[in-house]
């Protein structure tokens, strides 16, 4: 698979915010993202994590991208979102 579609995290954050932490903020990108809709489809997604992020704790990305290792499984998330 090729990367086709890329999503930048924190792009919609304020220039002064450095963290992402929180379930419910990795799910409001999970939405942001339409991450649902990405996975049924067969495009790779590059993952991109800005400098300017110092932190990405891990019940963020458990509400970005929990749903997706789920419904994926391990090997073919890894597969499919590009970090």
């Amino acid at each position: 698979m090729q990367a086709e579609k890329s999503i930048i995290l924190g792009d919609h954050l304020p220039s002064n915010k450095r963290i992402l932490s929180g379930r419910d903020v990795g799910e409001q990108a999970r939405l942001r993202y339409h991450l649902d809709d990405l996975d049924t489809n067969e495009e790779t997604v590059t993952v991109e994590i800005p400098v300017k992020i110092w932190t990405l704790s891990a019940s963020f990305f458990l509400g970005c991208f929990g749903n997706s290792v789920r419904k994926l499984g391990e090997d073919k998330f890894r597969k499919k979102y590009i970090f």
